[in-house]
Order: structure tokens, then C-alpha cells, then sequence
């Protein structure tokens, strides 16, 4: 798993602390939701042009929301992990990561590595309108 560290941003930082925990976690949530799309969108991408046959791969390459105690966090993958089942596609580690037999043919890590900087971007953009959405609600009470 890739983790990306946000620093600076002090006074977008001091903004959604100000905010009560639960909305400040919803803010956060949508802004990485949000975020995540454009890794996704290359993730399939990916997938369906290396890997023509295997379009089917591709509908399981999805988002959703990790467990943090503390933290939000929004992870991108395959569905199914790595279950063998026929229900999902558990080859795509191999596809990934290679085998002793095979040599890797990633599509997820240059999803999240030719899109990281806009996913921070758009995270950014849209927690400092959710915090402010959510400050000026604040304020009507």
C-alpha cells in the first residue's frame, strides 16, 4: 500500500480542526473519494489496453473506504483481493507483482504514481470547499 504524507497546509489543517469530529471525517471522506477517481480511471485504463483479453479484470478495479481508527482512509484495488474464487479476478497479482515464471506487468502502481499529484490536488481542493461549506453552515445555526 502507497502512502502519501500531506505537509504545509497549516491553516487548511487548523480550519477542519476547528470542525466537530464527524463532520470533519465527512469532509475528509468526500475529498478523498473524489481524489481517488483520477487512479481508478487510469488503474482500468490500464488494465483493459495491457491486457485486451482482459477486460473483465477491469469492472473490479474499484474504490472504497478503509478502516483507520483515527484517520480516513480510501483505498483503491481489486475487488476480491486475493481470494481464489471464480467469482473474482485473483490473477491480477500475478499480473502485478510477476511470478518466478512470469515478470510483472503492473497497471495499478503507474495508476497511482502518474496520478498522485492530481489526486492531492483534488483532495485539497475539495476538503478546503468542504470545510468551508460546512463552516459557513456553522455559522446560519
Amino acid at each position: 500500500m502507497a502512502d502519501v504524507v500531506l505537509q504545509g497546509l497549516e491553516n487548511l489543517k487548523r480550519n477542519m480542526r476547528a470542525l466537530p469530529k464527524n463532520i470533519r471525517k465527512r469532509v475528509a471522506r468526500k475529498a478523498l473519494r473524489k481524489g481517488a477517481e483520477p487512479i481508478v480511471n487510469s488503474a482500468i485504463s490500464r488494465a483493459v489496453s495491457q491486457f485486451q483479453g482482459e477486460g473483465y479484470m477491469a469492472g473490479f478495479i474499484k474504490q472504497k473506504p478503509g478502516r483507520g481508527r483515527s484517520l480516513v482512509v480510501q483505498q483503491i484495488g481489486v475487488e476480491g483481493g486475493g481470494k481464489k474464487s471464480s467469482q473474482y479476478p485473483y490473477y491480477w497479482r500475478f499480473l502485478e507483482f510477476g511470478t518466478s515464471k512470469m515478470p510483472a506487468r503492473p497497471f495499478m502502481r503507474p495508476a497511482f504514481e502518474g496520478n498522485k499529484r492530481i489526486a492531492m490536488d483534488i483532495i485539497i481542493r475539495e476538503t478546503k470547499a468542504g470545510a468551508l461549506k460546512e463552516v459557513n453552515k456553522m455559522k446560519k445555526r
